[in-house]
């Protein structure tokens, strides 16, 4: 009900935030996910800035100790598998398209079939889009929002 694709772009990991059509890094990617699961799902794109610049991932690669594509893959998975569930992980396909000779990195969430709980420092939320934004829902109404987004 009123889903549309919501196309979360991302600066590299030390850029800035702004979500809406969003930029995130690596693990606010992670992040994302749940939102867009727990809604319509979406697409992210990391590596890409808020004006559509293509950064690339070198400035993730440099960090990292596989610098390639699958290191990206294994931080993402060992982070989203933490946080989320691997449970969880099916509704999510990475891809490393080439734009301007540079990597990014196109994230597709799917819509779950159940709810989808983000968990961080031993605290855990239940998080949904919200217009141009990703916010957690209240206690006291994600009841509500499960029954009405997944059992209806």
């Amino acid at each position: 009900a009123g889903c549309r694709g919501v196309v979360v772009q991302s600066q590299s990991r030390s850029g800035p935030v702004a979500v809406g059509e969003v930029r995130v890094t690596l693990l606010e990617g992670v992040h994302a996910a749940p939102t867009g699961s727990n809604r319509c799902g979406g697409t992210l794109l990391v590596g890409i800035d808020d004006n559509g610049q293509v950064l690339g991932l070198d400035a993730d690669f440099g960090v990292m100790k596989k610098a390639n594509t699958d290191g990206f893959e294994l931080i993402f998975n060992n982070a989203f598998n933490q946080m989320i569930g691997t449970e969880y992980r099916h509704f999510v396909q990475l891809s490393f398209p080439t734009i301007e000779g540079k990597t990014i990195c196109l994230i597709a969430v799917q819509p779950s079939t159940s709810p989808v709980y983000f968990r961080h420092q031993d605290k855990e939320d239940f998080y949904i889009r919200a217009g141009n934004a990703s916010q957690p829902l209240p206690v006291s109404k994600v009841t509500a929002y499960i029954d009405n987004r997944f059992r209806s």
